[in-house]
């Protein structure tokens, strides 16, 4: 019996998904944690914006309808 063997280059796509990784990584967690965090936040602040609910006030009305029963599955008119 023959053994199956991949043409894939498993060490080759394994270094590169590394590789990958660990660029993806410093892009980013250690290129923002390297930048000064006072100037950037303060560069990227806008102005407050005023947010008006109109109407403040919401009034919920509910009515409850009658009671439904329920029939159990063991009764003889069900259909099962």
């Amino acid at each position: 019996m023959n053994r199956y063997e991949p043409n894939t280059p498993r060490t080759t796509f394994a270094i590169a998904a590394l590789i990958m990784s660990a660029l993806t990584m410093g892009a980013l967690v250690a290129g923002p944690a390297a930048l000064d965090g006072d100037t950037t936040v303060l560069a990227l602040a806008r102005p407050a914006t005023e947010v008006r609910i109109s109407p403040a006030r919401i009034e919920v009305i509910a009515t409850r309808d009658q009671v439904v029963t329920v029939a159990a599955a063991d009764m003889p008119h069900v259909d099962r």
